[in-house]
């Protein structure tokens, strides 16, 4: 494992001063990796590799579970790897592949409970879990107990079926981006920032920064939408439909085509479980 550039200093900045929503154990030992009188060498290291994927399928009745859960990303930051609370696309393809190659496994079912994540790297993952499910016999399938937002249904819709619990939410279909402008905060800082760049929009200035923030988005959203439409199986214009912020909950998410069937984790791998079943 390649070892990770980062000092004291750095990971004290993002422990301390700001407020947690983590058991007082983990912020413990986050500020423990912090001190250097009780810091050793090769921690930070050792506790990113534990928390990574270890190459061992979840095998149960001959179904596969793959955890979508948390906020999905594409590189996790270090902090990320070693505090949990996220989904990292290449593991997610990674236990795919070994999934669909594993004699042992009849099925494969994601396990998703995230709100989305960020856009870079998701369009790519989703392909791959189409192509995936075009060239293997064994059903993929999605169950949801809990969330299934934005980008994780962008995941989800790829799949061979979605089952959402009774309680659980689907939606949120669409990309969204922020853009801070901190010129009054500097100068309420008291601060005169000059930038030196190729050209204005280099530096993030001019007329058209706005406009090429909102293009990305809107290239991203509609790269979203395709895939929903080759994913579920419908047209375009039915997929721009679906899109908004609105979120379902189990039945009503079944009823607005974001899901297609009410059943528990439990319930779906009772019934892929005990034979292979036929691929939509």
């Amino acid at each position: 494992m390649k070892t990770i550039p980062i000092s004291m200093g750095d990971l004290r900045r993002e422990v301390l001063g700001q407020p947690w929503a983590a058991m007082e154990a983990t912020l413990k030992s986050a500020i423990l990796s912090c001190d250097p009188q009780e810091f050793r060498a090769g921690m930070l290291d050792e506790m990113a590799k534990a928390a990574a994927w270890d190459g061992e399928l979840d095998i149960e009745n001959g179904v596969a579970t793959i955890p979508v859960e948390g906020v999905i990303v594409k590189r996790p930051s270090l902090l990320q790897r070693i505090f949990g609370g996220v989904c990292v696309m290449s593991e997610v393809l990674a236990m795919t592949e070994a999934a669909l190659a594993d004699e042992g496994v009849q099925a494969v079912r994601y396990a998703f409970d995230s709100p989305g994540g960020t856009a870079t790297g998701v369009p790519e993952a989703a392909t791959s879990l189409f192509q995936a499910r075009q060239q293997t016999d064994k059903p993929m399938i999605g169950t949801v107990e809990g969330f299934c937002c934005s980008g994780a249904w962008w995941l989800g819709s790829q799949l061979d079926a979605l089952y959402v619990s009774e309680g659980s939410r689907i939606g949120s279909m669409g990309v969204i981006a922020q853009a801070v402008d901190p010129t009054r905060m500097q100068k309420n800082a008291g601060l005169d920032t000059r930038t030196f760049a190729s050209n204005s929009v280099k530096a993030g200035e001019g007329p058209d920064w706005e406009r090429d923030i909102q293009a990305q988005v809107d290239r991203y959203h509609a790269l979203f939408v395709s895939a929903v439409a080759r994913g579920r199986g419908i047209s375009i214009e039915a997929a721009m439909k679906m899109a908004g912020s609105r979120v379902f909950i189990g039945a009503d998410a079944v009823a607005a085509g974001f899901a297609d069937a009410v059943a528990t984790g439990d319930e779906v791998m009772g019934q892929y479980g005990v034979k292979t079943a036929e691929k939509r």
